[in-house]
């Protein structure tokens, strides 16, 4: 039997962009994209989970305002348990402290961007949801001067390590 992680991430809204980040290459499945987030603490409920990893992440607070259908996926050792929630940022600007890159792009261009297995089953809900407009479409106060909604080619603007 596989040990279950359980693992929180998020869909961080900006305007019409949502964030993906680049995991830093010596980190298991280096070089993929994800949706930030992390595993449970005991005795964590998702959400406590969700800001934390966040915080710790990125540096920035946020505010769950929508839980989307638990995940699972199995790997060859360890079953994980996606927790998704779209939220967005009420406090900071996003820093880099756990991934190589940030890019804030459209909901559409999510399918251009390699992620891990377990991410696979439920991008194209996330697509969906966000593409209907559910969880808000996030503030635009400072985030827009820092550019999560302006383009830049295809996709939204970078933050490169």
């Amino acid at each position: 039997m596989l040990r279950t992680l359980n693992v929180a991430i998020a869909i961080i809204r900006c305007d019409d962009r949502v964030m993906i980040c680049r995991r830093k290459a010596e980190d298991t499945f280096g070089g993929y994209w994800e949706f930030p987030g992390g595993k449970f603490e005991p005795g964590e409920s998702p959400e406590a989970c969700i800001r934390r990893e966040i915080r710790e992440e990125l540096a920035i607070e946020i505010r769950p305002t929508r839980a989307l259908r638990v995940f699972c996926h199995n790997y060859s050792r360890v079953r994980v348990r996606l927790h998704p929630f779209i939220v967005e940022i009420v406090q900071g600007e996003p820093q880099m402290l756990e991934c190589a890159e940030i890019l804030w792009i459209l909901p559409a261009e999510i399918r251009q961007y390699r992620f891990p297995g377990a991410n696979q089953h439920f991008v194209p809900m996330v697509i969906a949801a966000l593409e209907r407009g559910e969880g808000g479409r996030g503030r635009r106060h400072h985030r827009r001067r820092r550019g999560c909604g302006e383009a830049s080619g295809a996709s939204g603007p970078a933050l490169r390590r």
